[in-house]
C-alpha cells in the first residue's frame, strides 16, 4: 500500500498590506513614513522652553508655514505620553495623518485613563486578516473615538458637526449666512451637517430633474413654493442591535441627542433583511 501525505498550507496571520517585505513599493513607503514619525518626535517641544518660539525655530529649520509647526509640536509631545502607542507607529505602517489624527483624539485623556485607552486604540488599529488594506484615517478616528467615548466620555473628541453641551454631545445646528453688502451680488452661505446636506442636495437635483432647468433655479423654485418633489434616503440599521449607529447615505447617523429629529422626517419605513423583504415603500422625506 501507497500513502501520500497531504499538507494543508498554513494560514498567514493577519497584516497590513503595506508591511510586505517582498515589495519594493511598499518597503520605501514605509520607510517614508517612519521618517516623518521620527520627525514627529524630533520637534516634541521642551518643558522649558516658550512655544510660540520654539514653533518659530522650527518653522525655519524646517522649511514649514509657522502656523502648521504646532501641529506636529503637538503630535511628537501627546506620542511620548503614549509610549507603547509610540512604539507601534514607529513600525511605519501608518502615514502622519493616522498618527496626528489619533494623538489628537487622545488629547484630553487623564493621565489615570491613559494605559486602559493605549491598550485598547493598540488593539482596535491591528489587522483582522492577511494582506489587509490600511484602513483609512476616518476609520480609525472612529475606532479611538468610540473608545474613549466608553471609558471617559468628557474626554471623547468632536466631530466637525458636533458641539458639547451642558446636556453632553450634540450635532451642531445649521447656520445660514447671508451678505448683502453687494449692491449687485447677493452672497448666501449654508452651512449644515452631512446628511442634512444629502437630503437638501437630493431634493434640489429633483426638482431641477423635474422643471428642466439648472440647480440655482429649482432652490429658488423651492424656496418661492413653486416645486414639489419626493426623495428616497436609505438609511440601514442593525436590527439586531439597536444601540448600534444608523449608516445614512454614505455616512453614520450617530444616536446622540440632536439626532432624533430624523424620525420626524422619514415616512413609510422599508424592512431588507437575510430573512426577511418587506414589500412596502422605502422611507421617504416628506413632499417638498
Amino acid at each position: 500500500m501507497s500513502s501520500t501525505n497531504s499538507t494543508k498550507p498554513l494560514r498567514q496571520p493577519p497584516c497590513w498590506r503595506i508591511a510586505d517585505p517582498d515589495d519594493e513599493l511598499s518597503v520605501r513607503t514605509v520607510r517614508c513614513n517612519r521618517v516623518q514619525y521620527e520627525l514627529l518626535r524630533s520637534v516634541a517641544p521642551s518643558p522649558q522652553n516658550k512655544i510660540d518660539d520654539e514653533c518659530s525655530r522650527l518653522a525655519v529649520r524646517m522649511g514649514l508655514p509657522e502656523y502648521v509647526v504646532p501641529n506636529w509640536t503637538e503630535t511628537g509631545y501627546y506620542l511620548g505620553l503614549y509610549p507603547a502607542l509610540a512604539e507601534f507607529f514607529a513600525t511605519g505602517w501608518f502615514t502622519l495623518r493616522h498618527i496626528s489624527t489619533v494623538m489628537d483624539d487622545l488629547a484630553c485623556v487623564s493621565e489615570g485613563n491613559r494605559a486602559e485607552v493605549e491598550a485598547q486604540v493598540i488593539a482596535a488599529l491591528q489587522p483582522t486578516r492577511p494582506q489587509q488594506h490600511m484602513m483609512s484615517v476616518r476609520t480609525a478616528h472612529r475606532r479611538v473615538k468610540k473608545i474613549v467615548e466608553a471609558i471617559q466620555p468628557d474626554a471623547a473628541p468632536l466631530d466637525p458637526d458636533e458641539v458639547r453641551t451642558k446636556e453632553g454631545v450634540t450635532e451642531a445646528k445649521a447656520t445660514l449666512k447671508i451678505d448683502t453688502r453687494q449692491d449687485k451680488r447677493t452672497v448666501a452661505v449654508l452651512d449644515m451637517p452631512h446628511m442634512e446636506g444629502v437630503m437638501v442636495e437630493k431634493i434640489v437635483r429633483a426638482a431641477a430633474r423635474k422643471h428642466q432647468c439648472t440647480l440655482v433655479e429649482a432652490m429658488l423654485r423651492l424656496i418661492c413654493g413653486q416645486a414639489k418633489v419626493n426623495v428616497t434616503l436609505n438609511l440601514y440599521k442593525n436590527t439586531a442591535d439597536p444601540t448600534q449607529d444608523i449608516f445614512a447615505e454614505g455616512g453614520w447617523l450617530a444616536r446622540r441627542p440632536g439626532t432624533s429629529g430624523w424620525n420626524r422626517l422619514h415616512t413609510l419605513p422599508h424592512l431588507v433583511s437575510p430573512k426577511r423583504r418587506d414589500t412596502s415603500p422605502r422611507k421617504q422625506s416628506r413632499p417638498q
